[in-house]
């Protein structure tokens, strides 16, 4: 079931926003767990690009997404922070 629901989902390039809570934070950090707590293993910018490979929702509603910065590094972003909108939608699907 869990290998259906991954080969459903289709890869793609997102963008950080300009937003209140990336701008208070001073960047994107992706994390090596998902957890604000975990270690950070690179932040991005604002207007950077990310490569979106998994999208997971916490019990408690936070959306989480697994990818890959334009420094390699793989990991744990969240996709919302303070109900806003951080991580940009679809700037182009990955081939």
């Amino acid at each position: 079931m869990v290998s259906q629901y991954l080969s459903n989902f289709q890869p793609y390039r997102a963008e950080v926003l300009d937003r209140h809570p990336v701008r208070d934070a001073g960047g994107l950090r992706i994390r090596d767990q998902r957890s604000i707590y975990a270690t950070v293993v690179d932040v991005l910018q604002i207007g950077q690009q990310l490569d979106v490979y998994h999208r997971t929702v916490e019990s408690d509603g936070t959306p989480w997404l697994w990818v890959k910065s334009p420094n390699n590094k793989y990991g744990w972003a969240r996709e919302k922070a303070e109900d806003v909108l951080i991580i940009g939608g679809a700037v182009q699907p990955l081939r």
